[in-house]
């Protein structure tokens, strides 16, 4: 199979810094190909193959794929499966930027060398969510090129975080269905009612979600719990007035003397003392 160069020259708008399209299975012409740029696709209806890097990957919906120069890649449809995804090319030095400004090296240097791209299953909401955002690219005056510009790397900055860096800081070998638990655990609406909810969550028993947790977290149900927990107080603490005893309850804990002992075995110091540090 012949192998096609795309030039960024040609596949990335040089005023706004990307492209963003749509692309039908029943329509385009897929070529095995290779590129000098960035790009993150999003699955929105159907299944197909993903041919990337001489091998064969099953595209489903609510995946999200990143793709590096290093990759070749193409899309093939099978018999009469059909499948259509939106996808946004990016600059080499949109992503350099990008980093530069997110810090954590270790991940890029994971994300960009790893043998296969990073490869995420979103849920339904957040799937809705980024394409409506993807699509919004395409609706902002254009006329406008740095306003573009901005609300696409707004678009990057959150997919990085939210999504990739996360995934390549876990073990590769952690099940998909568990990564998105905990991106689902994040929410103050689920980690406020604690196991329970991560229980309902799952779909498990909760012998089998506590070992699963244990065996690629390597804490206790209970520990990953406060630990969202005591992370969203922190960003509470430094960024609102609300009461260090109403964080406590809002948060999921049931007892303020056992929230207290909680905060300060993670932190090392007070509520109000970290309050205070972090707000003066």
């Amino acid at each position: 199979m012949k192998t096609y160069f795309y030039p960024a020259s040609v596949y990335v708008n040089g005023e706004s810094g990307y492209t963003c399209r749509h692309n039908y299975s029943g329509t385009e012409n897929f070529q095995l190909h290779y590129h000098d740029y960035y790009e993150i696709f999003l699955m929105i209806s159907g299944e197909g193959i993903h041919y990337v890097n001489g091998e064969r990957k099953p595209l489903t919906d609510h995946s999200l794929i990143f793709i590096r120069p290093s990759d070749t890649h193409t899309y093939i449809r099978e018999q009469d499966k059909k499948f259509s995804f939106i996808n946004l090319t990016f600059t080499k030095e949109t992503f350099e930027n990008l980093f530069s400004y997110i810090g954590n090296p270790e991940a890029k240097e994971k994300l960009i060398t790893s043998k296969m791209p990073p490869l995420i299953f979103v849920e339904k909401l957040e799937k809705e969510k980024l394409l409506s955002r993807f699509e919004a690219l395409n609706t902002l005056n254009w006329e406008e090129p740095k306003k573009r510009e901005a609300r696409m790397k707004l678009l990057l900055m959150d997919i990085f975080v939210n999504f990739f860096i996360g995934a390549v800081e876990r073990k590769d070998n952690t099940p998909s269905w568990l990564e998105m638990l905990t991106e689902k655990m994040n929410h103050p609406s689920h980690f406020s009612e604690g196991i329970p909810k991560m229980l309902e969550l799952s779909g498990y028993s909760r012998e089998h979600l506590s070992r699963s947790v244990k065996k690629h977290l390597k804490v206790t149900l209970s520990e990953f719990i406060n630990s969202l927990r005591i992370n969203w107080i922190c960003n509470m603490l430094i960024n609102t007035d609300v009461p260090i005893t109403d964080l406590c309850f809002e948060a999921g804990f049931s007892s303020l003397s056992y929230f207290y002992r909680v905060f300060k075995a993670a932190i090392g110091i007070t509520p109000a003392d970290f309050r205070e540090r972090h707000t003066t």
